[in-house]
């Protein structure tokens, strides 16, 4: 423990503001509430929607909506709606149109404010998502419903949804049957709207994990997952303290080759059968740590998700598999960067999402160097602090690790990230 860790613990001072850190919850209100109606037509790989979105932010003069070019152009409408403008963006495998909505002054009333969209026609799948005879998935990467395009607002939903035959519904959200499909209700805000629909998948449950094998040779696996699941919930349990439990989660195993993605209680996985031990237990504890990630998926602080996230599962592969293993990975990550031109961690002005050698090779290396350098014991403060929290921006995760290691630490990981 550093000397500043053993001074908040000598005066409890700073450890009575740290414990109100771990008893704070720092879970945001949705900033946008979509009801929405969805027909899927998954022979036809095509779909249509209908949403009304719900805007509760008076001070908002403009707003930004991204959906998939391959619909066409939404009929955009409402009171609120003073103003549209509309572009293609370019964005890698499927081009956007970005939809500018200049909004009517709020009430007085307080009521928010109101847009509606109507679109349809053919999906194009992408790498995570798919809309087939057999495999429906969705997520707000493929901007199948109008979402902001840096993903910068969180969002609460209720949608119908219809899909002709019978489907298994796997979402974060809470969802029921009804005669015309089912009704999905998702009340923790959220940067996404993601859902599964699955025909025929087989199931299995352990300790709070229902499992969702939507691959063409099912079953392949299911040990090895069941003890990495049970394995990570453990550690992540252990580590959150006061900010825990990692919550009862539905995990979906689909036939891609690579790409996982969590959305807090709903993870989706690859096909997982030529995983070693080591590989896919790292893969879940990544995953399910992101129960605690705040920052946008989409913005340039997403360094915050993905490093956390991949340090953490690291810390559980040292703990599970041990140090030699925990250091071999840490080695790998640093030979990926040889000879590579890396952009900063982190810079006060970046705009864009985070690339990905950023979150899952350069942030796991500067965060190894902060746990040596402040010690176990701090550092798991620090995660401790930041899974209360939930930091949405590196100011205030950096205000979190002052607060458990001191300024000169802060000074020095906060030039680690700018170099």
């Amino acid at each position: 423990m550093t000397a500043w860790g053993r001074q908040i613990i000598a005066t409890g001072l700073k450890q009575s503001a740290l414990a109100l850190l771990l008893s704070a919850s720092a879970l945001a209100s949705a900033d946008l509430d979509y009801i929405g109606s969805v027909d899927l037509r998954p022979a036809r790989s095509e779909l249509s929607a209908g949403w009304t979105i719900q805007i509760f932010d008076p001070a908002l003069t403009e707003i930004e909506f991204a959906l998939a070019s391959s619909f066409g152009t939404a009929s955009v409408s409402g009171r609120d709606v003073a103003d549209l403008q509309t572009r293609l963006q370019d964005d890698g495998e499927e081009p956007l149109r970005i939809y500018k909505i200049t909004l009517a002054p709020a009430q007085e009333d307080g009521r928010p404010r109101r847009v509606k969209f109507a679109y349809g026609g053919p999906f194009r799948s992408l790498s995570l998502n798919a809309v087939q005879a057999d495999h429906v998935e969705l997520t707000g990467d493929s901007r199948w419903f109008p979402v902001a395009p840096d993903f910068d607002h969180r969002l609460s939903a209720q949608v119908g949804l219809r899909a002709p035959g019978e489907w298994t519904l796997v979402s974060a959200g809470d969802s029921e049957p009804v005669d015309t499909g089912f009704r999905l209700r998702q009340d923790r805000p959220a940067f996404d709207l993601a859902l599964a629909l699955l025909a025929a998948p087989e199931t299995f449950e352990t300790d709070g994990f229902t499992v969702y094998d939507a691959r063409t040779e099912p079953r392949s696996g299911w040990a090895e997952l069941e003890e990495a699941l049970n394995g990570c919930r453990a550690f992540l349990n252990d580590l959150a303290g006061p900010a825990g439990p990692v919550p009862e989660a539905k995990v979906l195993l689909t036939n891609r080759s690579e790409g996982a993605y969590s959305r807090g209680s709903f993870l989706s996985l690859m096909d997982i059968e030529n995983e070693t031990p080591e590989a896919l237990h790292k893969l879940v504890c990544h995953e399910l740590s992101h129960h605690w990630s705040a920052a946008s998926p989409g913005g340039p602080e997403d360094w915050i998700n993905e490093g956390l996230a991949e340090f953490i599962a690291l810390m559980a592969v040292r703990d599970h598999f041990g140090e030699i293993v925990f250091t071999d990975y840490l080695d790998e990550y640093a030979q990926s960067l040889e000879d590579e031109e890396i952009p900063l961690i982190w810079a006060t002005n970046a705009t864009g999402r985070t690339p990905s050698i950023i979150g899952y090779r350069a942030a796991p290396l500067a965060l190894a160097e902060l746990e040596d350098r402040i010690g176990p014991s701090d550092f798991r403060l620090f995660l401790q602090a930041a899974f209360a929290q939930k930091p949405e921006h590196t100011t205030e995760l950096m205000a979190l690790l002052e607060t458990v290691s001191g300024p000169e630490i802060r000074a020095w990981f906060e030039q680690r990230l700018q170099t």
